[in-house]
This record gives structure tokens, sequence and C-alpha cells, in this order.
């Protein structure tokens, strides 16, 4: 995740950082511990598609069901 309208530069430099940052043995021993997996494999872009995808689908489920976030 980065703020709204970050340039595609950086987003790509982000990504790739985390991608090998993430393949570091030491890092996925970690994740392991605690039953995380890093999904690394799509792009910014796939996950942007992905994001837009499940807000569309749970925005549905919440409209549908009434459901009201208090505050």
């Amino acid at each position: 995740m980065a703020p709204a309208k970050t340039p595609s530069r950086i987003v790509e430099r982000l990504h790739g950082t985390l991608v090998k940052t993430t393949q570091l043995a030491d890092v996925k021993d970690r994740f392991l511990a605690v039953g995380v997996e890093a999904m690394t494999q799509s792009s910014p872009a796939d996950f942007a598609t992905y994001l837009k995808s499940e807000y569309a689908r749970w925005g549905r489920v919440i409209s549908s069901a009434q459901i009201k976030a208090e505050l």
C-alpha cells in the first residue's frame, strides 16, 4: 500500500524491494512462524485490480445487510 497518486516508479521500486525482502530465508521463517505466507507474485496493477474487486464485492454485502459502522 502507498498513498494515492504515488508515482508508479516509486510503487514499482517499493514492490521490487518487498519481493526481494520477502524471499530472504530469515524473513520467510519469521512469517511462517506466525502463519503468514507472502504473496508477491502479482504486480502492483494486479493488486490494485484485486482491491477494487474486493471493495465492490464487500460493499454489496455491507449494503445488502445494511451494516452500519459505529464511531
